[in-house]
C-alpha cells in the first residue's frame, strides 16, 4: 500500500495489458479513515465498433432479471479448441482466463483464483491417470473419459451464475449405465446447473439462489455408442434442453446460488462419464 497522499488531487500513469478483450478496471481510493471510494467501470476499448445488443441477467439489486444493452463484441463466446498438440489444455480465443485443463486445477491453466478442491474425499484412490485421452473418432479429436477418474475442468466464470447462457456439445457414452455429464460447484458442492444421464435420458438439476435444488427430467434419449449433440439454453424465463434437434423447456427464473467450476465427466453421484467428448462451446447468453 502507498503512503497517504494527504492531498485533494493527484495525478497518475500506468501501464496494463488486458488478458481479455472484454475486461474491466475500476480505480479504488481508500482514505485515511478507512472508507473505501470506487469509480465507474474502466472498459477496455474496443478495436472496432460493435452493433448493440440486448442480454438479459439477473439484479440483485432488483431482485429479477432486466434487459441490459451491451456491445455485441463484449459477450464471452467460449469455442473450445480439440487440438491435441496442446496437450492437457483446450483453449478458446475468448482467453486464458477461460481456458479449460483436462484431468488438473484450471488455476495453473488460467494462472488465477483458487484451488478447486472439487474431489475432496471423493475422488478414487486408485486411478491410472486423471486427464482425459486424445483420440480421433469420425477423423476429428475428441477427450475420452473412463468413467473412473477423468475429467475437465472449465474455470469459474465460464458458465455465467448471473446471467443466460448457452450451452453446446456433442458426447458419446461408451455404456447405458446412470452417468454424469457435467456439474458447476466448488469443493464438493453444486452451486448451479448439472447434467446427468439416467435410464438412457438426459437429466438436468440446478441449485438457485435460495439454495434450493431443482431437479428436471426429460424424454430426450442419449445412446450408447452414438455421437448426441446437447443444447442448453437459459435466460430467467426458461431453461430449455435440445437432444439431435429435440427440445423440451422448463420453467425457470432464478439465478444459481454462487459462482463455481464447471467440470465434464466426473460429479458426486458416484457415476463419472465414460465415453467421448467433442465441440464444447459457451455463449454468455441465451440462444
Amino acid at each position: 500500500m502507498p503512503m497517504p497522499l494527504n492531498t485533494k488531487s493527484v495525478s497518475f500513469n500506468v501501464q496494463i495489458w488486458p488478458e481479455i478483450a472484454t475486461e474491466e478496471y475500476h480505480l479504488r481510493l481508500t482514505s485515511i479513515d478507512g472508507k473505501t471510494f470506487r469509480s465507474r467501470p474502466l472498459l477496455v476499448p474496443s478495436e472496432n465498433s460493435s452493433a448493440m445488443k440486448t442480454l438479459r441477467v439477473y439484479s440483485d439489486a432488483q431482485k429479477k432479471p432486466v434487459d441490459v444493452q451491451v456491445a455485441a463484441d463484449r459477450i464471452p463466446d467460449l469455442q473450445y479448441d480439440f487440438d491435441p498438440t496442446r496437450g492437457a489444455v483446450l483453449l478458446t480465443d475468448a482467453g486464458v482466463p477461460f481456458w479449460a485443463t483436462l484431468g488438473g486445477f484450471s488455476n495453473s491453466t488460467t494462472g488465477r483464483g483458487a484451488i478447486n478442491d472439487l474431489y475432496r474425499g471423493k475422488y478414487p484412490d486408485h486411478v491410472s491417470h486423471s486427464n482425459p485421452q486424445w483420440v480421433t473418432d469420425d477423423g476429428k479429436p475428441c477427450l475420452e473419459f473412463d468413467g473412473v477418474g477423468t475429467y475437465l475442468e472449465i474455470p469459474r466464470g465460464a458458465l455465467p451464475w448471473h446471467g443466460s447462457f448457452t450451452i453446446d456439445f456433442d458426447v458419446k457414452p461408451s455404456s447405458s449405465k446412470d452417468q454424469s455429464l457435467l456439474i458447476n460447484g466448488t469443493g464438493a458442492r453444486q452451486n448451479g446447473f448439472a447434467l446427468d444421464i439416467k435410464d438412457g435420458k438426459l437429466q438436468a438439476s440446478f441449485k438457485d439462489a435460495n439454495w434450493a435444488l431443482q431437479r428436471f427430467a426429460t424424454q430426450l434419449s442419449v445412446p450408447a455408442n452414438t455421437w448426441s449433440t446437447i443444447h442448453v439454453s437459459y435466460d430467467f424465463e426458461k431453461l430449455t434442453f435440445s437432444v439431435n434437434g429435440k427440445s423440451e423447456s422448463v420453467p425457470l427464473t432464478l439465478p444459481a446460488s454462487n459462482i463455481g467450476f464447471t467440470v465434464i465427466g466426473a460429479g458426486w453421484t458416484g457415476n463419472p462419464f465414460a465415453g467421448r467428448l467433442r465441440n464444447l462451446h459457451i455463449v454468455h447468453d441465451a440462444g
